[in-house]
């Protein structure tokens, strides 16, 4: 076997590609391999596939392929042009590469499975191209990914589960991010720039109305704007509140409490008592199950001698034993009780934490009746989060959502050659 033979046999080239010439360079360590279209009488169109005679030829271009041995291989045409009667001259279509790439199509691949296991500046040294390059491949992989997960959606056909979670996710500062995921996969099913009502509604919107007339459930934190928007595109009956959250909000309001009241002792020159209030901490956060020897006793010292941080544990611990009850209407009948006991108290970060709560109710009381938690979509944030630390940051909102869909977005990324179904890695 010759090598042109060789070069047709391994890269895949069937009539009318055919490889011309090959050409060794040991001095720059690289491979030229020319490819040619036998059959200048029969073009198609690559827009409407319609035949043509031939317009021109374009100029020579390359094309980066897999290496072969310890050489880059290179391969080089002049793609011919087809005069369409509905589209004017348009270049052919090419066996080995999508339109407008630089790289051969097993070699998006490579750098494809690369970067989702190592970090961009490992893999450009491994494939010997720019980092810029490897985040182009991945652009065009997620913008392929995307455009076949719309079109399933379209058809009817996707895994998008019934349960979805709406969640914010801060990617640089104050700035973040609308993440809505599939809580079953733990898949990112789509991202909007922003927290507001406007991009949570957007976000929902773009998943369409098949997935959004399937949605059983949609859980979230008591963000306002994001209730609103799925209040909109959902409905009401499909709002779940997190556990996890409500009493997250009532631990942030127990410790405004107790901060309010060390600064009350340090006005009054008593630094033994604001010692004892910052001592005890992490210790009131704790749940009794989980309290041992030391925080045992600061709990007791606050309960006995600081009355109004030994209230707001109280209310914490009443309120947060919620989920541990057997049925929905247990959970609804404590949690009316719980409001009123709030509201009684002295403690405005308590009774704000009540309204908050009576507002919410209905969908506080339906996780307990779904039995749907919030715990896939704070895994995704963690996932996330491992996304940035690999990239070591992003430079703006889109590259952001780039890599984190490229990681986490359940994408089918791999480009396939033309006419064909099966990705190239498969």
């Amino acid at each position: 076997m010759d090598s042109t033979s060789f070069y047709a046999h391994i890269l895949g080239l069937n009539s009318p590609w055919l490889v011309s010439k090959v050409d060794l360079n040991t001095d720059l360590g690289e491979v030229r391999v020319h490819v040619r279209h036998a059959s200048e009488d029969a073009l198609t169109c690559p827009e409407c596939g319609l035949g043509g005679p031939l317009h021109d030829h374009a100029p020579e271009r390359t094309w980066r392929h897999l290496d072969t041995c310890q050489f880059q291989t290179l391969l080089v045409c002049s793609v011919p042009r087809v005069t369409c009667p509905e589209h004017g001259a348009r270049q052919v279509s090419v066996a080995w590469a999508e339109a407008k790439s630089r790289f051969t199509l097993l070699f998006e691949a490579l750098a494809i499975d690369l970067q989702l296991h190592c970090a961009r500046r490992r893999a450009a040294e491994i494939m010997g191209v720019s980092e810029d390059s490897l985040a182009s491949i991945a652009r065009r992989a997620v913008d392929r990914g995307l455009a076949r997960k719309a079109k399933e959606r379209e058809e009817g056909k996707t895994s998008t589960s019934s349960h979805l979670t709406l969640d914010e996710k801060y990617w640089r500062g104050r700035h973040c991010a609308t993440v809505v995921g599939d809580a079953r996969r733990g898949v990112v099913e789509e991202m909007v720039e922003g927290n507001s009502t406007a991009s949570a509604q957007s976000a929902l919107k773009a998943l369409g109305k098949v997935i959004l007339a399937k949605v059983e459930s949609i859980t979230m934190d008591l963000h306002g704007p994001f209730a609103t928007a799925a209040r909109r595109e959902i409905g009401e009956s499909k709002i779940v509140y997190d556990t996890f959250h409500v009493v997250k909000l009532v631990n942030d309001a127990m410790e405004t409490v107790r901060r309010g009241e060390v600064n009350y002792y340090l006005s009054m020159k008593d630094k033994e008592g604001a010692k004892i209030l910052k001592s005890a901490r992490f210790s009131i956060l704790r749940s009794p199950a989980n309290q041992r020897g030391r925080s045992k006793e600061a709990v007791a010292n606050v309960c006995d001698w600081f009355y109004q941080t030994g209230e707001a544990y109280k209310l914490k611990e009443l309120l947060r034993i919620y989920h541990e009850l057997p049925d929905a209407a247990s959970v609804r009948k404590h949690l009316l009780d719980w409001i009123e006991e709030a509201k009684k108290s002295t403690l405005a970060p308590m009774v704000k934490v009540s309204k908050t709560i009576a507002k919410h109710l209905v969908g506080i009381v339906r996780s307990i009746e779904m039995r749907v938690t919030n715990a896939a979509a704070e895994s995704l944030n963690a996932r996330i989060q491992a996304v940035r630390v690999k990239a070591r940051g992003h430079r703006h909102y889109q590259a952001f959502r780039t890599s984190v869909l490229f990681h986490l977005g359940g994408l089918d990324l791999y480009p396939r050659p033309r006419g064909e179904s099966c990705p190239v890695s498969a």
